[in-house]
Order: C-alpha cells, then sequence, then structure tokens
C-alpha cells in the first residue's frame, strides 16, 4: 500500500464515525474520563455520565438511542484514534529508514505503543476487550473488524520474515497483543512472578519486554529447523 495512503485511510476510518456536536462530545468525554478515574464500564449509568458531562439525562438517549450505544460509539473513537497513531508510529519508522524496510523492532513498536499506559483512553479500551467477548451491541462488533492498520503491519512483517506464511504472522500478531494485554491486566500476578524486578507503570518498561518477546516470534529457522510455514 503507498505509504501516502496509509494514513488517509486510518483518517478516513476516525472520520466516518458518526459525526459529534458539543452535547455528544461531552458525553463520549464523560465515558473515557469516568472510566479513566477508575469506574467500571458495567457499574456506568445514564445519570453518572449525564452528570460529569454537566448535560440532561435525556441527552444520552436523544443523541445515542442507549446507553449501550453511546459507549459503543467511544470504544469506536478511541480504537480509531489508536489505530491512527499506529499508522503514524509506523509512517514515521519508514521514513526514518528511507529506502530500506523499517527495522522490525521499531514496525513491532508501532503496533503495540499506542495500546501500553494507563491514560483513560486505554483504560476505557481495556476494559472494551471484556465485552467484546459477548458484545452489547452489534455496533460493538465492528472494532473488531477494523484491522486497516494490523494488515499494513503484517504487509511490512511478511516482507521481512518470508519465511512464515501471511497467517502465521496475524497468529503472533494476535499473541502479541494478547502478551501485551495479560501484563497491564494482571500487574499483581506479573509482579510476583518477576520478583517486582520491573518498574510496569512505566510504559517504556513495560513496552521493552513485549516487544523483547515479541522480536523472538519472527527469528529465522536455524539449520535443520523444520520449515516454519504450517498454515
Amino acid at each position: 500500500m503507498p505509504a501516502i495512503l496509509r494514513r488517509s485511510l486510518v483518517k478516513a476510518m476516525l472520520m466516518a464515525l458518526p459525526a459529534a456536536s458539543t452535547v455528544p462530545n461531552a458525553l463520549i468525554d464523560a465515558c473515557i474520563d469516568l472510566v479513566g478515574h477508575g469506574a467500571q464500564l458495567r457499574d456506568l449509568t445514564v445519570r453518572s455520565i449525564a452528570q460529569r458531562a454537566g448535560v440532561s439525562l435525556s441527552a444520552v438517549s436523544y443523541h445515542f438511542g442507549s446507553l449501550d450505544a453511546l459507549i459503543a460509539v467511544v470504544a469506536q473513537r478511541v480504537y480509531a484514534r489508536i489505530n491512527l497513531r499506529r499508522v503514524e508510529l509506523f509512517q514515521q519508522a519508514v521514513e526514518r529508514s528511507q529506502a530500506g524496510a523499517p527495522p522490525l523492532r521499531e514496525v513491532l513498536d508501532a503496533l503495540i505503543r499506542p495500546t501500553v499506559g494507563k491514560s483513560p483512553e486505554i483504560r476505557f479500551l481495556s476494559q472494551i476487550g471484556s465485552l467484546l467477548v459477548k458484545p452489547v451491541t452489534p455496533e460493538l462488533t465492528k472494532i473488531d473488524t477494523e484491522m486497516t492498520p494490523h494488515q499494513i503491519i503484517i504487509d511490512s512483517l511478511l516482507a521481512q520474515a518470508p519465511w512464515l506464511s501471511r497467517a502465521e504472522i496475524g497468529w503472533r500478531v494476535h499473541a502479541i497483543l494478547g502478551i501485551r494485554t495479560h501484563v497491564q491486566g494482571r500487574e499483581s500476578r506479573m509482579r510476583v512472578l518477576i520478583d517486582n524486578r520491573l518498574d510496569l507503570d512505566d510504559p517504556e518498561v513495560v513496552i521493552g519486554i513485549v516487544l523483547d518477546i515479541a522480536v523472538q516470534m519472527f527469528a529465522a529457522p536455524g539449520p535443520g529447523m523444520v520449515p516454519l510455514l504450517r498454515f
């Protein structure tokens, strides 16, 4: 895919989301803010969101139809922003490499970095993951089909690891994101297993340890090893 199209494609995804005026934007920001400050998605109510946004209780149903629909729109917006950041980081890696392929670690960094940390948006996205197991609204399932940035990254990884099939690379991408999720979502368990030797509150530390594992997943097979193309 031409470089100039990478960013415009994801920006189009972001712009395609429902337009929001002042009140809808206030409701969206209120949802993210509440979760970012410790609220659980399952505990959000129309009243708590409206109060945080400073609008009437009827605003949620008027602008979104229901609480579930509002949460689905917020999830789509948060995910679109994260995906846009992925493409921007990948594009920067491509530009730094000039004519050559960007380093493998930088490509994987673009995949992981936008979703590591404890910002309100990342906290919101981490809770959305549990809802995707059994979506509350059809709109929420759209998140799992918005894979354009992932496909861009897979294209780059395929060029760098031709001993793997596209499907095997996709599996590794999914597994890497799962590792990132587990590290951030089960911190108390992680701290025990690593004897509390790493500062898991530092996003750079988390990104670094995930990348150390991720890069090895794309290593070329050594002499005498069976072919890696399995599916």
